[in-house]
């Protein structure tokens, strides 16, 4: 059964809570984000997102992560990938 699962980019607050719900479920892979202009997949960082005062690593998930890098950057173009992806230099998925 799939879940039905609504993305508000322009809420971060709903972005959150959205975060909030998928973060119980179990997933090894945490999400890195690297930028266009900036030693594109080379570089990485972690996506975060500030939940409750304190800013978290996200854990992967494709679409959820696509939405908050939308949110959190949406002037900026951006690579995000997984744990395995990154470390092959790798964005699998991109906002270009």
């Amino acid at each position: 059964m799939k879940e039905d699962i609504t993305f508000f980019a322009d809420d971060m607050s709903a972005n959150k809570e959205l975060w909030l719900k998928w973060e119980l479920k179990p997933y090894m892979q945490k999400a890195w984000i690297t930028f266009l202009y900036d030693n594109f997949q080379k570089e990485w960082q972690p996506l975060t997102l500030e939940v409750y005062g304190k800013e978290r690593h996200l854990d992967w998930h494709p679409t959820i992560c696509m939405e908050i890098a939308r949110s959190k950057y949406p002037d900026r173009k951006w690579g995000i990938s997984y744990c395995e992806q990154k470390d092959m230099n790798n964005a699998c998925r991109d906002n270009f």
